[in-house]
């Protein structure tokens, strides 16, 4: 099996007017622009209504769980203290 692999040892440095003809940092940030921004937005977004739906969803359980709550303990409380019966006294005859 035989590699085909180029290993350039003493590669020569680039001059600095090779470097000047490759920087362009207009075209560099529009790329950027390009490829980034439009790929965050509808995700941000999603992450957005989601965390207003979950927020909405968590205060509806709490809610409810408290009406249950006062509904179940305060209520029923109140109701046995008023149906307890009084004991009879019985009449020795």
């Amino acid at each position: 099996m035989s590699n085909k692999y180029k290993i350039n040892i003493n590669k020569p440095k680039p001059t600095e007017q090779e470097v000047d003809l490759h920087k362009n940092f207009n075209r560099v940030l529009s790329q950027y622009k390009r490829s980034h921004t439009n790929k965050r937005k509808p995700m941000h977004k999603i992450l957005d209504k989601f965390n207003r739906f979950v927020s909405l969803f968590i205060l509806i359980i709490v809610l409810c769980l408290v009406i249950l709550f006062i509904k179940l303990f305060i209520m029923d409380k109140k109701g046995k203290q008023q149906q307890t019966p009084k004991p009879e006294i019985e009449s020795i005859r």
